[in-house]
């Protein structure tokens, strides 16, 4: 089943997180035009902040479009289906996913992915702070899953993250990959200012940085067989990844030995 919901709310904040594949794809048309949402802390029937539509398919797909840049969760907790946004999305995108796909054809706000368990996201636009990473009180980010954007994400990506791969097409932030546990973060732009602050273990990768903490030392020159995996991967999947980073390889700076961390950045060598 696929479910169009063409959204012409126009508050501040919809609460997002009741859109998920397999509970909506379930429902009849009647049963989603009661469904009880939650928009400016009132409660309003789906119905009346959007026009729905629903078509045979294979495999169970929201698709969001109309008024979607005030959508606060979406695509929180699912764990299958596709959720297709025509628009920009606002905060906590994705956050506890454990599987399935989210596309958002715009921007999406902070705390994309957060303590993410599993799945994709994409996104074809910029995303704010702490992408994949932790929330007030947990223990770590992203378990899990790929989050790819194409643009640039705000301060603290991927901190406390534990597992997975965030791959972002242009610039970070500040403080990307803080406190990190492990897991990858590639970054075809430029590292932001206290990239890997206190990060104990995973892989920072990117095109330039600003300067690193005093910590890292250098580690001599690499090419890495991982790495080059992992760009045939992106490749496969039609994110674009830069040519040169197939010819050249990287410069090695190694955890922060006041901390005795063994988290790495790879810098590329031009």
């Amino acid at each position: 089943m696929r479910l169009t919901l063409e959204l012409f709310f126009t508050g501040r904040e919809l609460d997002a997180s009741f859109i998920i594949p397999n509970r909506l794809c379930s429902m009849e048309l009647p049963e989603l035009q009661r469904l009880q949402v939650v928009c400016d802390d009132e409660i309003y029937q789906l119905g009346e902040i959007s026009h729905i539509k629903i078509q045979d398919c294979q495999q169970q797909e929201v698709i969001l479009c109309g008024n979607t840049n005030n959508l606060q969760g979406v695509g929180s907790g699912m764990d299958c289906g596709r959720i297709l946004v025509e628009g920009d999305v606002g905060n906590r995108a994705g956050a506890h996913m454990k599987c399935g796909e989210l596309i958002i054809l715009g921007n999406a706000g902070h705390c994309l992915g957060i303590v993410m368990q599993g799945g994709l996201i994409s996104i074809l636009g910029n995303a704010g702070d702490r992408v994949g990473g932790d929330q007030l009180g947990s223990q770590h980010g992203m378990n899990d899953g790929i989050i790819l954007i194409r643009g640039s994400a705000g301060d603290e990506a991927g901190r406390k993250m534990r597992r997975g791969l965030i791959v972002i097409g242009e610039n970070t932030g500040t403080y990307a990959g803080a406190d990190m546990i492990a897991g990858s973060i590639f970054v075809f732009g430029c590292l932001g200012d206290y990239a890997g602050i206190r990060m104990r273990r995973g892989s920072l990768v990117a095109e330039k940085s600003k300067p690193l903490l005093p910590g890292f030392r250098f580690s001599g020159f690499s090419d890495f067989l991982w790495l080059r995996l992992y760009l045939k991967k992106l490749q496969h999947i039609n994110f674009p990844v830069p040519e040169h980073w197939f010819g050249k390889s990287f410069q090695r700076f190694v955890g922060q030995s006041n901390i005795f961390a063994k988290g790495e950045i790879l810098i590329y060598d031009a």
